[in-house]
């Protein structure tokens, strides 16, 4: 890898760690945060490890959004899985009151969505500012995410 490359590697890492709210000295203290920060970015193999390792799958962040959240809000449709299989809740809300079917909707994700909902999502939650996945799915103009909404019985 050469030197430019490095340092958008570099950069990347820094704006990520910067946008989650998490530090690589907290990830050290609190390794729930490292398993978040694992599933955000789509490492299944570490959300594993640490799985195993008897981290809490339902850990929160400070903004209180989980490992589950932050794998569907990427469209990490393995990690989704590991997470699901692991024990996760479908239906955690962070402080917005947020769950991970209205991230995988706003980013249009369908393959997650769809899963999300096999597996018992709420399809009409509301967070705190009154939307809804579907709300979120529209503003996107996600039209595959929202066949599958509609589908699974979900109103704005």
């Amino acid at each position: 890898m050469d030197a430019k490359a490095q340092m958008n590697n570099l950069h990347f890492i820094i704006l990520f760690l910067i946008f989650s709210g998490i530090s690589s000295t907290a990830h050290a203290v609190d390794p729930s945060l490292s398993l978040i920060s694992a599933a955000t970015a789509g490492r299944v193999e570490v959300v594993r490890d640490l799985l195993g390792q008897g981290i809490d799958v339902n850990s929160k962040n400070p903004a209180g959004r989980t490992a589950l959240m932050g794998a569907a809000s990427n469209g990490n449709i393995r990690t989704v899985r590991a997470l699901l299989g692991a024990g996760a809740d479908v239906n955690a809300t962070d402080a917005q009151g947020a769950t991970a079917l209205m991230a995988a909707s706003a980013f249009g994700f369908s393959v997650v969505v769809e899963q999300l909902i096999t597996l018992g999502a709420d399809v009409s939650a509301k967070d705190k500012g009154g939307s809804s996945a579907i709300t979120m799915a529209t503003k996107g103009k996600h039209e595959a995410v929202l066949s599958l909404l509609s589908d699974a019985g979900a109103s704005e």
